[in-house]
């Protein structure tokens, strides 16, 4: 699953909206409305419920919603620790010395 869809959805139920949400992802409307449909074709389900004033989750979308939430969390803590390993020197390390100055 592509978590930028997990990302659009989550914003979208944070800030209550489609077209905000959009604009604080800087992407089209249509874009984070694609990402929610395509979610909702995963699901099989309705994912938000659309009203004048915004939207609100449905039973299956407060579910995914905690997952996506747990989804999220474990991808910024794997990117953090590799990132981290990456960072730290590793592999064999080679001295060499002049003869006279090994004694």
């Amino acid at each position: 699953m592509d978590t930028r869809l997990l990302n659009s959805f989550l914003t979208v139920l944070r800030i209550g909206g489609i077209t905000a949400a959009a604009a604080e992802l800087g992407f089209a409307q249509s874009t984070v409305t694609t990402h929610v449909q395509a979610l909702e074709r995963l699901a099989g389900t309705p994912l938000l419920d659309r009203h004048p004033g915004g939207v609100s989750p449905t039973r299956a979308g407060s579910l995914l919603a905690g997952h996506a939430r747990q989804i999220l969390d474990l991808q910024d803590r794997m990117l953090t620790e590799l990132t981290a390993a990456a960072a730290r020197p590793a592999g064999p390390v080679r001295l060499t010395c002049i003869g006279p100055l090994a004694q």
